[in-house]
C-alpha cells in the first residue's frame, strides 16, 4: 500500500513539472523577444538585438536593422531554469531564466542580468526621442563636488540629435531613451542623467565620476559639425572627455612646477588617484599613492599594496625613498584637488581621492 501512495505521489509531482516546463516552454516560444536592458543599463539603438524561440527547439538571434541571424539549437533543463542554445558558430551559451511572462523575459548570464520584453514578430524601432529637457546649452559647474566653472566647459544638445561643444574636436550624435543620455563621438556613452524640477541643473552619473552642468543662454558657434555618425575606432584610445572627464588629462590646467610655490608636507598628505600617465588616460588601472604625515608612502593598486617607502619635501621636489634609498625625485605641482608628478621618465596627473 505504501508503494502504491509513494508511485502515486511521484507521479503527481512529474506532472506537475511537466506542466511547469510546458507553461516555460509555452512562454518562452511565444513572440519575438527583444533586449532592453543589462544589469539595469539600456541597451543603446544600435546594439539591439532579438532572439526567437521555435517550437521546433531551434532558435534565431538576430541584431534590430541586419536580415544577418544566428542559428542554433536550444534546451530547458529540468528545473525549468537552466536555458542552453548551442549556435552553429560552435559557441555555447548556458543562461539561467530569472522571470518569464507574456511580455518580460529575464535571463541572467555570468552575472549579468539581461531584460527582454515580447514584440511583434516585424518590430521596428520608434523614432530617436530627444528629450527637451537636454535640449540648450550647458556649463559643466561641478566634478565629483569640486566647482570648475571656471574652465567654461560647454557643451550643446541640439533638437535634432548634434551635438558640440568647445572643450572636443569632435562633434556628436546624441538622443535620450527613459532616464538614459545616449552620447556618440565615434563611441556610444550611455549615463544616466537627471534634471532639477526647474530645469536649470542636469545631474550626470557614470563609473568615472559624477556631473553637474547649469543650463546657460550662451551658444555655441560652430562652423560645421564634422562627425558623421560613423564609428571611428581611432576614437576610442582618447575616450570622451564630457562622459569621464580623463580625456584631454589634468595637464592642461596645471600650473608649471615653479620653486617660488613653497609647497610644504602638508599641501600634499592625502590619497591621489593616477588619472593619466604621460598624457594617456587610466581607464581600468585603479592605482592610488598615499602621502601621510608621518612621512610615508603607499601605492596601491586595485586595493593591492603594491610599494612602500619614506617621502619628503625639497624645494618643492617630493622625493620617495625605498629601504633607505632614493627611488625618484619628482617636480610637484597642484591645483586645487590636481596634483602634476613628472621626472625623467615622464608625468603623471593625480586628483584628490575625496
Amino acid at each position: 500500500m505504501k508503494a502504491i501512495i509513494t508511485l502515486f505521489l511521484i507521479s503527481i509531482v512529474i506532472t506537475q513539472l511537466q506542466a511547469q516546463s510546458s507553461k516555460v516552454e509555452k512562454l518562452l516560444t511565444k513572440g519575438t523577444w527583444l533586449i532592453e536592458e543589462e544589469n539595469e543599463m539600456i541597451i543603446p539603438d544600435e546594439d539591439l538585438f532579438k532572439i526567437v524561440f521555435k517550437k521546433d527547439k531551434t532558435v534565431e538571434v538576430s541584431k534590430i536593422g541586419s536580415d544577418e541571424k544566428g542559428r542554433g539549437a536550444w534546451e530547458l533543463g529540468s528545473d525549468n531554469k537552466s536555458l542552453k542554445c548551442s549556435m552553429e558558430n560552435y559557441s555555447i551559451m548556458d543562461v539561467e531564466i530569472s522571470a518569464i511572462n507574456a511580455k518580460n523575459l529575464k535571463m541572467m548570464r555570468e552575472g549579468v542580468i539581461s531584460t527582454f520584453k515580447n514584440v511583434s514578430k516585424n518590430y521596428k524601432l520608434p523614432k530617436k526621442e530627444y528629450s527637451k529637457t537636454l535640449i540648450g546649452t550647458w556649463l559643466l559647474s561641478k566634478r565629483d563636488g569640486m566647482n570648475i566653472e571656471d574652465l567654461g566647459e560647454l557643451i550643446q544638445f541640439n533638437s535634432d540629435g548634434t551635438s558640440f561643444s568647445n572643450f572636443k574636436e569632435v562633434n556628436a550624435k546624441w538622443y535620450s531613451k527613459k532616464d538614459f543620455l545616449i552620447i556618440n563621438f565615434g563611441f556610444t556613452e550611455i549615463v544616466k542623467y537627471d534634471i532639477t524640477p526647474d530645469g536649470k541643473k542636469l545631474i550626470i552619473q557614470n563609473p568615472y565620476a559624477n556631473l553637474e552642468l547649469v543650463k546657460t543662454d550662451k551658444k555655441l558657434i560652430v562652423e560645421k559639425n564634422n562627425f558623421d555618425g560613423k564609428k571611428m575606432d581611432e576614437l576610442f584610445e582618447f575616450g570622451s572627455y564630457f562622459i569621464n572627464n580623463e580625456w584631454p588629462p589634468f595637464d592642461e590646467h596645471m600650473p608649471n612646477a615653479d620653486v617660488n610655490n613653497n609647497y610644504k608636507m602638508s599641501d600634499f598628505i592625502g590619497s591621489w588617484k593616477v588619472i593619466s600617465i604621460d598624457e594617456s588616460p587610466m581607464f581600468e588601472r585603479d592605482l592610488a599613492l598615499i602621502l601621510d604625515s608621518n612621512g610615508n608612502y603607499k601605492v596601491v593598486e586595485n586595493g593591492i599594496e603594491e610599494r612602500t617607502g619614506k617621502w619628503e619635501m625639497n624645494d618643492n621636489k617630493i622625493m620617495l625613498y625605498g629601504k633607505d634609498q632614493l627611488e625618484t625625485v619628482y617636480n610637484a605641482s597642484f591645483s586645487n584637488d590636481l596634483l602634476q608628478l613628472s621626472d625623467y621618465n615622464g608625468i603623471l596627473s593625480l586628483k584628490r581621492n575625496q
